[in-house]
C-alpha cells in the first residue's frame, strides 16, 4: 500500500504488477494475507479484506478512527487497533464484528495472536492482554511511555516498546521479566529468532538481546 491510496500486487517471480485497486484513504497498515485474502486498513478507518488473486473486495468494515497498524489474523478472526481508541475483533469470512474493546487512547500497534489471547498496545504505553474469544481484559501492563512499537511473542513472553526501553514480559500473567533502556526513541517492532531479540532505535542503534 502506499499514501496515495493505492493497494498493488506483484508477480513475485518477475516483478511486473498483478493488480491494483483504489483505496480512497492513505495506507499506512501493512496487508496481513491469510489463505486467499489480503487484509489491511486506511486512515479513513476502513478495514478491507480484497482476493489475492484480484483484488476484487471481499467486504470491508467501517471503523472509529484510523487504521495504520497491521491487523493480525487468525483461522477465523481479524483483530486491529484504531484511532478511535478501540480494538475490533471481525469474522474473517465475512467481516461482521464478533467484539470490540474500548481504550483510554489510539492504537498505532499492531495485534499479536498467541494461546487464546490477543495482545495489543496503545499509544499511552499500555500494553494490553485480551480474551481472543470474548475481547475480555485479561491483564494490562503499563510501560509509561509512548508505545508505537508492535509486540512480538516468543516461548512464552512478550517483547515490546515504549519510548526508548525495551520490555519482556510474561504472556500468562503479564509480569515484567526485564527491561532495557536503549537510549533512543523505539517505533520499530522486535523480531525474535535464535534465542535473541533484535531491534532498532531512532538514535541508529541496532541490538541484539540475549
Amino acid at each position: 500500500g502506499d499514501l496515495g491510496s493505492v493497494l498493488r500486487a506483484f508477480d513475485p517471480a518477475t516483478g511486473l504488477e498483478a493488480w491494483r485497486i483504489k483505496a480512497g484513504d492513505w495506507i499506512q497498515s501493512s496487508p496481513a494475507a491469510f489463505g486467499d485474502c489480503v487484509y489491511f486498513g486506511t486512515k479513513a478507518g476502513l478495514l478491507l479484506a480484497v482476493s489475492a488473486d484480484s483484488g476484487s473486495e471481499i467486504w470491508k468494515f467501517e471503523a472509529p478512527g484510523y487504521v495504520i497498524s497491521t491487523p493480525a489474523v487468525t483461522e477465523g478472526s481479524v483483530v486491529f487497533g484504531t484511532g478511535g481508541k478501540t480494538v475490533h475483533c471481525l469474522d474473517r469470512a465475512w467481516g461482521g464484528e464478533s467484539w470490540r474493546f474500548d481504550a483510554p487512547a489510539p492504537f498505532v500497534s499492531s495485534a499479536a495472536a498467541w494461546d487464546g489471547k490477543v495482545f495489543i498496545g496503545d499509544t499511552e504505553g499500555r500494553m494490553y492482554a485480551l480474551d481472543a474469544s470474548s475481547g475480555e481484559e485479561v491483564w494490562r501492563y503499563d510501560a509509561e511511555a509512548e508505545m508505537e512499537s508492535s509486540p512480538a511473542v516468543a516461548g512464552g513472553l512478550i517483547y515490546c516498546a515504549a519510548g526508548s526501553r525495551v520490555f519482556c514480559l510474561d504472556a500468562g500473567e503479564g509480569g515484567l521479566e526485564w527491561s532495557l533502556d536503549l537510549g533512543g526513541r523505539i517505533t520499530a517492532s522486535p523480531a525474535v529468532a535464535g534465542g535473541r531479540v533484535f531491534i532498532g532505535t531512532e538514535s541508529g542503534g541496532f541490538y541484539a538481546l540475549e
